[in-house]
């Protein structure tokens, strides 16, 4: 589903308009790129939490030419999704 189509069904889902559904949905995006910024985590009942963990730094082989070379840390997003979501699709 593409942000479009999300907007469509909401708004038909919600009888508002599709330009107020845009304005929330990327007011939603906003703020949960900017608690996971600062290291909040962001939990939406009956879709999940979404955090932020640090990924250690690792050594990979490049599979074209067999080269090994580092991976520095970062930080990366992680979703775990909520047991009504898991439910929903079984």
């Amino acid at each position: 589903m593409t942000k479009q189509e999300l907007v469509k069904e909401v708004a038909s889902r919600t009888s508002m308009k599709k330009a107020d559904v845009i304005k929330i949905i990327d007011s939603l995006v906003e703020v949960v790129r900017t608690q996971l910024a600062e290291g909040k985590k962001v939990r939406i009942n009956g879709l999940g939490i979404f955090n932020v963990v640090k990924r250690n730094k690792r050594t990979v082989r490049n599979p074209q030419t067999g080269k090994k070379m580092t991976v520095p840390e970062k930080n990366v997003v992680k979703f775990k999704a909520a047991k009504a979501l898991n439910d929903a699709i079984k």
